[in-house]
C-alpha cells in the first residue's frame, strides 16, 4: 500500500507541475495581447507564480513578439532569483555531488576545488552573494561575463572604501573567493581595471585569513593559484603573486612565479621582482631553474651606489639569487652593494655590475663553485668506495683517511664525509 501511495503522490506532483507549465505558457502568450489590462494581469500572475514560471519566461525572452520578449526580460531577474534560491536549497540537501541542480558554475567548481561539505558550503555562499553574476560568467562569459564581473568589482571596492565600518566588514571571504573563481574562467578576458582590483584583494585580510585557518584553506590556495595562472602574462598579477609568496611563504606559488621569471614577454621589472621573491622564499631546489636565466641580458635598471654606476640585468639578479640560495655571499662574487649592505639582496635594483668584465668574472666564479658543490653532493650519495691517499692542489701533500671518490666531467674528486674536506684534480 505504501509503494502504491508513493507512486500516486509522484504522479500527482508530475501532473501538477505540467499544469503549472501549461498555465505559465498561456500567460506568456497573453503578454502580447492587444488589451493592456490582459497584458498587465498576465505579468502579475507570472510574478506570483515565482520559480514555476521560470522556464516559460526563459522561452518567452526569445518570442517573436517584441512586447512578449520585453515583458519576459523584465520579469526574469526577480523570478531568476527565486528559482536559484529553490535550486540551492535542493542542492544543499542533496548528498550526491554529481547533481548540480542547474546551479551555474558547480561542475567547474567541483573539478577545481572539490565537493566536500566545506566546499559545498562555500559554493552556496558564492551563489547567495550574486547568483546572476555566476550565471553571466559561467553561461555567457563573452557576451555578459566580463561586464558583470567588472560591475561586481566596483561594488566590492566601494564597500571596502566605505567610511562605515559595518559596510567594510560586510565583505566576506566568499565574496573574494567568488571573484577569484569567476576571474579565472578560461573564456574570461578582463580589462585592466577589474584585473587590478582583484589583484588588490590578495592583500586583503579576508583572503589572508582564509589562507591561514578555517575550513577553506585548501580552497583559498587553489583559487589563488587559478587566478595567478590565468593571468600569468599580467605584470600586476605577477607582482601580487611575488608579494604573496614573500609574506606568506606559500610554497605552491614557487612554480608559477618561476615560470613568470622565465617569461621573456613579461615586463622586466615584474620578472625581476619574481626572482627576488624566489630568493626570499625558495631553496636550493630553485637554483637549477634560475641558472637558465644566466644568459638573459635583458636590462632591468641602472644603479648609482657609493659612486659606483652600473647596470642591472635579468642574468645578474638570477645569479645573485642563485648564490644566495646556495648559502654563499653574493658580495664575494662582485656584487659590491650587497657586500656592504646584505639587505640589498632583496632589492633587485642593486643586483648588478659596473661593467661586463666584473659580470663575466662573477659568472665564471659561480660556475666553478657550483661544479664543486654538485661534485660534493654526488660524492656524499655515492658512498665510500675505498681507502686512499687524497690530494690537495699543492704537490707533495698527502692526507690519509676514508674518502668518497668519484669522477665527474673528467675531474677526479675525493671527499671526507665527516670533515667535508674536499680535494680534486684534473
Amino acid at each position: 500500500m505504501k509503494s502504491v501511495a508513493t507512486i500516486v503522490f509522484f504522479v500527482f506532483v508530475s501532473l501538477a507541475a505540467r499544469a503549472e507549465d501549461k498555465r505559465a505558457a498561456v500567460l506568456v502568450r497573453q503578454l502580447g495581447d492587444r488589451s493592456f489590462k490582459v497584458r498587465e494581469e498576465a505579468s502579475r500572475q507570472l510574478q506570483c507564480m515565482g520559480s514555476a514560471a521560470y522556464a516559460a519566461l526563459q522561452a518567452g525572452a526569445n518570442y517573436p513578439d517584441a512586447e512578449v520578449r520585453e515583458r519576459c526580460r523584465q520579469l526574469l531577474p526577480a523570478i531568476f532569483e527565486k528559482e536559484m534560491k529553490a535550486r540551492l536549497e535542493d542542492f544543499l540537501n542533496d548528498p550526491d555531488p554529481a547533481n548540480d541542480h542547474g546551479l551555474p558554475g558547480w561542475k567547474r567548481y567541483r573539478t577545481l576545488i572539490g565537493s566536500s561539505a566545506a566546499d559545498r558550503e562555500l559554493f552556496g555562499r558564492m551563489i547567495r552573494a550574486d547568483v546572476r553574476l555566476m550565471d553571466s560568467v559561467e553561461n555567457r562569459p563573452a557576451e555578459l561575463g566580463a561586464e558583470h564581473l567588472a560591475g561586481r568589482c566596483s561594488l566590492i571596492q566601494m564597500q571596502l572604501q566605505s567610511r562605515d565600518l559595518a559596510i567594510r566588514d560586510s565583505v566576506q571571504f566568499s565574496d573574494v573567493a567568488q571573484l577569484l573563481f569567476l576571474g579565472s574562467h578560461a573564456d574570461m578576458k578582463l580589462t585592466p581595471v577589474p584585473t587590478q582590483f582583484i589583484n588588490s584583494l590578495t592583500y586583503q585580510p579576508q583572503l589572508r585569513q582564509g589562507l591561514k585557518s578555517g575550513d577553506h584553506v585548501a580552497a583559498a590556495k587553489t583559487l589563488l593559484l587559478a587566478w595567478f595562472e590565468h593571468n600569468a602574462s599580467d605584470a600586476g598579477t605577477c607582482n601580487a603573486a611575488a608579494n604573496m609568496l614573500i609574506q606568506t611563504g606559500m610554497k605552491e606559488l614557487l612554480a608559477p612565479i618561476l615560470r613568470a621569471a622565465c617569461n621573456p614577454k613579461l615586463m622586466q621589472y615584474a620578472r625581476a621582482q619574481a626572482i627576488v621573491a624566489i630568493g626570499r622564499a625558495g631553496s636550493k631546489d630553485q637554483i637549477a631553474p634560475l641558472e637558465t636565466l644566466l644568459t638573459d641580458n635583458t636590462q632591468v635598471a641602472r644603479f648609482n651606489w657609493n659612486n659606483i654606476r652600473g647596470q642591472t640585468r635579468i642574468c645578474d639578479i638570477a645569479l645573485a639569487t642563485a648564490i644566495h640560495l646556495s648559502g654563499q655571499k653574493p658580495g664575494d662574487f662582485g656584487f659590491e652593494a650587497v657586500k656592504n649592505n646584505p639587505g640589498f639582496i632583496h632589492s633587485y635594483h642593486y643586483l648588478g655590475f659596473e661593467n661586463d668584465e666584473t659580470r663575466a668574472a662573477a659568472q665564471k666564479k659561480w660556475e666553478k663553485s657550483i661544479i664543486r658543490s654538485r661534485a660534493s653532493d654526488e660524492l656524499i650519495r655515492s658512498g665510500p668506495s675505498c681507502i686512499l691517499h687524497a690530494w690537495s692542489s699543492t704537490p707533495g701533500i698527502s692526507l690519509l683517511g676514508q674518502f668518497h671518490r668519484h669522477t665527474i666531467g673528467g675531474v677526479e674528486h675525493a671527499l671526507n664525509p665527516t670533515s667535508r674536506t674536499h680535494f680534486f684534480r684534473a
